[in-house]
């Protein structure tokens, strides 16, 4: 906007000031006018004297007369009056020079700001009719030399509405642009296309890539945490490069995955370690399609939710070159306290003692003191560097975005580690009015260096319990010294190997997965029409795999080689009608396609055992090959899918959608699938009756929708055949032999997800708060079950569609702009999901699922309970005399209980502690998510902080479910609360007495108690990262900006769970474990780490 408007031009003023400040001067114009000055304390000098003498004078004459000759300017905008830096004429100059320009063309100078006055950092300023372009720098200032007579330039800013100014001859202007109102404007990929989110129908959740790539991570999807309502990442294990568990809106299956489908650039990938190998730079956004309405277009693969991942493209302009950077250091973000070496000794004693009676015990012949600090040993720092360099641009005919990608990160514990390094091309072409083409490529290849870092009896759990007055390193093979351990040994104990064992292997075992990834994708789209486009693509997955573990042998390993190779190769071929028309309040959109797709894979595993020494690790040189194996798979899909939107104006909105999808995994009664949805939507704010000053947007939003699950096996329909060694009278006699493996099931279906969805949008008060809230309910029938079988049919079970999981719930999200000046913003984000897992059918009356680890059945599944709940005794405390022993007056089914064990509760009441004494005590699956970002804007530094958290399940501390036993050759370690517990000087203490292989763990039979349950919920700050933007004026032409900043990662932790290292601990196995195998179980998974890093951005 010029300063010429109607207020300005005839708005007089009378003045008598003398020998005041502009400070004062500009007080007194408010006091007597409308007027309102905007601008930056920087821009200025308010202290500077001044006298004016004037009666009725315009207010023009005024300005004009106080700020000539100083380095300000001014404005009119209605009654604003804008004062701003004026750019120097060296600036001018250097402009002019550095354009080669005549000196007839034009300079014009000026600033874009909000309405509110805010600069707008980044706007693009452009010649209209030419490619003669700019970008407002820090402060919204710019200066363009115009090649026109009568220029006119064209200002754009993300979200905000472009606009056009004639010039006329101005030389300083300043242009205010309005926010798109609701961010109309604003457009989600919602697959297979986009909506204007104004239009948008369902539920669908939005993050800018931007906001991911600078954080201190090793996957694009572990930054997702805390970040949208309704999705829930797990990072279960810490060590580099690992895969975190996601799902959106609560576990739908048991037996099937039940993790989203990714969609990057077109390409449906159902592999998540495919994302982990992305270039995380060349990352545009990330949409999370969240019912089932948004997720029907994908259909049998949709039940879990769809996250799309849009990549970077050119666009016209100048050339933009881009280069970021960190490094940093991580060390673990949490530790715990075990016994120390005094207390574990005192300990041993004790259980030995109470065996073989007083006086009986031998000590170690080492100083009373002796004490080792374990972990300290085990954890190193390490290190962490990320670069990335991109490149783009365009012209009226093409368009491009080129990046690279490199990654690095050294793991907190010896022998783990990760490094990708990715690339990625994407460019468009018009070749003319009705043709286009396009082409998208990208390249990754991974490092991922590991050590066993989860399930029972991994690196850290050895380490844990290794004696505390014992050396860490006292029988590793490199430091093994018979002199130096002869005085660490006892002839009742023997040697104690747990924590070197686990250095040992950590330091020389050799394990590498190293993955390679390439994914293409083309297309051609002909503009048949006005409103009528056909777009034709062809895209290409490729992946190969190969780790290689090998073990060159110590006091404890043989010396063994394995190797696992895998290759894949997918193509899918799309072809999409698309038809957009309006016709005066009426806008319809339409597509309807066709798509095929089919992936091929081979894995094999060899073995090889006996090497001659540690230093060929190749398998031709084994002596033997205990396994081999290798396997092809295949599976394919067809589909045919429509879709249609609707609205009228912008008020009412329709949106309808069909896929049906043919997949090679199911029966042959039972191949197709129709997946169908339909959502509706209101916008209240653009009606007549609505007027509401205070309320800018008001949407009423409803959907249905139904979508499937085939994360199954390529193969579970058939009957299958095995071979095997041959079997004749119950001796093995050598040779093979084929057998009959898996019941044939041509009647095998998709599970079904039913999804219903009311959803609310408000903006209130300009959009300065952003309100949605989201009920859900998702009924996933047909559920993948394991059912027994009747032994005449010669199988013990087979696979059938029988059972049915309700998740429901909300999603909130609340965004505010808490405070924004001239100087200062203060955005607040707040996300929360709270969900609600019933399995509300099995296959029979009764029917429960009971599972577990390898040496019990701690989950259960079953009606009126969430999936994998756990399932364990209740204890009571401990016996404390002999008298609430007799009381107790129960006979246990393994072992007879004495004073200060543990007292389990007779649940059914009968008597008898046995198994079905066991209860539900709580759920795996967090109930609750949440997110809470703050960003602080002051002048040139930024700040912005995320905190993350869940609650509402438990986690059960299996590393510490023998508390008190010290068995023979087990002087194992205990925690640090053991101190507390039952003697008969201390017969209050909380935990039970010290054990030697007696009750309750008899026979091996250790019962699970919720003595070591705890509640799972925790909120931590999961990433703090201060920024700088150095003045543009610093550097020359080339350089638009230079930003700095220090990041921290995980930097605090407060939970509940005090034992062990990650609250997010989940199962025996890593990533998305078996939500009914060890679910909720703590193995003592390796801890997240904690990242202090510095980085810098620059763009060119």
């Amino acid at each position: 906007m010029k300063a010429s408007d109607t207020y300005g031009q005839f708005t007089k003023v009378t003045l008598d000031l003398n020998n005041v400040t502009i400070e004062r001067l500009i007080d007194e114009v408010e006091s007597k006018t409308d007027f309102e000055f905007v601008y930056k304390i920087k821009d200025v000098d308010l202290e500077r004297k001044v006298s004016i003498n004037t009666k009725e004078e315009l207010i023009t004459t005024i300005l004009k007369q106080i700020f000539q000759n100083t380095e300000t300017t001014y404005n009119l905008n209605g009654q604003r009056i804008y004062l701003i830096k004026r750019i120097s004429q060296s600036v001018k100059s250097s402009a002019l020079n550095s354009a080669n320009v005549p000196i007839l063309q034009s300079t014009i100078t000026g600033t874009i700001m909000d309405s509110g006055g805010q600069a707008l950092p980044g706007a693009s300023i452009v010649e209209k009719g030419t490619t003669n372009g700019v970008t407002s720098d820090f402060d919204g200032n710019f200066l363009i030399v115009a090649t026109s007579d009568n220029p006119i330039l064209v200002i754009s800013y993300i979200g905000f509405s472009s606009k056009e100014i004639k010039v006329d001859g101005e030389t300083e202007i300043i242009i205010q642009l309005q926010e798109s109102t609701a961010g109309l404007d604003e457009v989600i990929v919602v697959g297979y296309g986009s909506v204007k989110k104004n239009n948008l129908t369902y539920s669908v959740a939005k993050i800018e890539g931007d906001e991911l790539s600078n954080r201190p991570i090793s996957r694009l999807d572990g930054a997702l945490q805390g970040q949208l309502a309704g999705v829930t990442v797990r990072q279960s294990n810490g060590t580099p490069g690992e895969a975190p568990s996601i799902t959106i809106r609560g576990a739908s299956s048991i037996n099937a995955g039940s993790g989203p489908l990714y969609v990057i650039d077109g390409l449906p990938v159902s592999d998540s370690d495919i994302i982990g190998n992305l270039n995380t730079s060349a990352v545009e956004s990330i949409e999370v399609l969240k019912d089932a309405a948004a997720a029907a277009i994908y259909g049998s693969r949709g039940a879990g939710g769809v996250v799309i991942v849009t990549t970077k493209k050119g666009v016209k302009g100048r050339t933009n070159i881009s280069y970021s950077s960190y490094m940093g250091i991580q060390n673990t973000e949490r530790t715990v306290e075990m016994l120390s070496g005094p207390e574990q000794r005192a300990a041993i004693k004790e259980a030995y003692e109470d065996v073989n009676g007083s006086g009986s015990f031998i000590d170690w012949d080492l100083p009373a003191d002796e004490n080792y600090n374990h972990l300290k040993d085990f954890f190193r720092t390490g290190q962490v560097q990320a670069h990335q360099i991109s490149m783009s641009g365009g012209s009226d005919i093409s368009t491009y975005f080129g990046g690279i990608d490199y990654f690095n990160q050294e793991g907190i514990v010896e022998g783990t580690g990760f490094e990708r390094i990715s690339s990625r091309f994407n460019s468009t072409f018009k070749l003319h009015e009705v043709l286009e083409i396009g082409a998208s490529l990208e390249f990754g290849y991974s490092d991922k260096q590991e050590t066993q870092s989860h399930g029972k009896g991994n690196a850290l759990n050895h380490v844990l319990v290794h004696p505390a007055f014992l050396p860490l390193d006292l029988y590793r093979v490199n430091t093994f010294n018979p002199q130096r351990a002869a005085p660490y040994e006892n002839p009742q104990y023997g040697l104690a190997v747990e924590g070197s064992r686990s250095l040992d292997r950590a330091e020389f075992i050799d394990d590498h997965d190293k993955r390679g990834q390439v994914l293409s994708n083309t297309y051609v789209k002909l503009n048949l029409a006005n409103n009528l486009s056909l777009k034709s693509s062809f895209g290409i997955i490729y992946i190969a795999s190969d780790r290689r573990k090998f073990n060159p042998g110590n006091r404890w390993d043989a010396t063994q080689a394995d190797r696992w190779t895998s290759t894949s190769f997918n193509w899918l071929s799309e072809t999409i009608l698309d038809y957009n028309k309006t016709l005066d309040k009426h806008n319809i959109s339409m597509l309807v396609g066709y798509t095929s797709q089919k992936e091929s894979r081979e894995n094999s595993f060899i073995q090889g055992i006996g090497f001659p020494n540690g230093s060929i690790p190749t398998l031709n040189a084994a002596a033997d090959y205990s396994a081999v194996d290798n396997y092809i798979n295949e599976w394919g899909l067809v589909s045919y899918l429509a879709r249609a939107i609707y609205s009228y104006d912008d008020r009412y909105l329709l949106t309808g959608s069909s896929r049906r999808d043919g997949s090679s995994r199911f029966g042959a009664n039972s191949k197709w699938g129709t997946f169908s949805a339909f959502s509706l939507g209101w916008n209240l704010h653009n009606e007549k009756f609505f007027n509401v000053d205070a309320i800018n947007k008001f949407k009423l939003r409803s959907s249905w929708g139904q979508t499937g699950n085939d994360q199954i096996g390529n193969y579970d329909q058939f009957g299958l055949l095995y071979s095997t060694t041959a079997v004749i009278d119950g001796e093995s006699r050598g040779g093979f032999t084929i057998v009959s493996g898996q019941v044939e099931n041509p009647n095998l279906k998709w599970e079904k997800n039913n999804s219903l969805d009311f959803g609310i949008d408000l903006g209130l008060f300009k959009n300065r708060i952003q309100f949605t809230v989201d009920y859900y309910k998702n009924i996933t029938s047909d559920l993948l079950l394991n059912v027994p079988l009747p032994t005449i049919s010669g199988f013990t079970q087979g696979r059938q569609n029988i059972g049915e999981v309700v998740n429901k719930g909300f999603d909130f999200e609340l965004m505010t702009r808490n405070i924004q000046n001239n100087n200062f913003t203060w955005n607040t984000s707040f996300v929360i999901n709270i969900n609600d897992n019933e399995v509300t059918k099995l296959n029979s009356p009764g029917a429960q699922i009971l599972s577990g680890p390898w040496y019990a059945t701690n989950n259960i599944t079953r009606v009126g309970d969430a999936i994998g709940s756990l399932y364990l005794w209740e204890a009571d405390g401990v016996y404390n005399d002999q008298a609430e022993l007799d009381a107790h007056n129960v006979v246990y089914d393994s072992g007879t209980p004495r004073v200060g064990e543990i007292k389990i509760v007779d649940k059914n009441g009968d008597g008898r502690i046995d198994s079905d004494d066991r209860k539900v005590v709580g759920q795996p699956m967090a109930k609750y998510n949440f997110g809470l970002t703050n960003s602080f804007n002051y002048k040139n530094l930024d700040l912005r902080i995320l905190v993350a958290g869940a609650g509402g399940n438990v986690i059960y501390n299996a590393a510490g479910r023998e508390p008190g036993n010290f068995s023979f050759g087990r002087p194992q370690n205990k925690y640090k609360y053991f101190v507390d517990r039952w003697s008969p000087t201390n017969t209050d203490g909380k935990y039970p007495r010290v054990s030697y292989g007696g009750f309750p763990y008899s026979d091996g039979d250790a019962k699970e108690t919720t003595l070591d349950l705890f509640d799972g919920d925790y909120w931590r700050i999961k990433n703090v990262t201060l920024g700088y933007t150095l003045n543009s004026e610093l550097f020359k032409d080339f350089v638009k900006s230079v930003r700095i900043y220090a990041s921290g990662e995980n930097l605090f932790l407060k939970t509940k769970y005090k034992l062990g290292f990650n609250p997010e601990a989940n199962g025996p196995e890593i990533g998305a474990a078996s939500l009914i195998n060890g679910a909720g179980m703590d193995y003592t998974s390796f801890p997240n780490a904690r990242t202090f890093s510095l980085g810098i951005n620059v763009n060119f």
